[in-house]
């Protein structure tokens, strides 16, 4: 016969996480793509309710795609 533990243990955990590496690619289906994404703007936004300005961030277009990455801090999520 078998028994079980019945102990239980309860402990409270707190993350401590460095900035995140983000990135992206925005294309285009216009056909002059290069001059909709060539000089534009990207923003990036904090989530609802969190007290963070937005991040302005800087593409580079080529080829058809214009890439950019940054690193942000970490929110708390929901």
């Amino acid at each position: 016969m078998g028994f079980l533990n019945t102990t239980s243990v309860t402990e409270d955990l707190a993350i401590v996480a460095d900035n995140v590496a983000v990135s992206g690619t925005v294309t285009s289906v216009m056909q002059d793509e290069a001059a909709s994404l060539t000089d534009a703007s990207i923003m990036l936004y904090p989530e609802t309710g969190r007290e963070a300005e937005p991040i302005a961030i800087s593409g580079v277009y080529e080829n058809g795609q214009l890439t950019w990455s940054t690193s942000v801090e970490p929110g708390i999520g929901s």
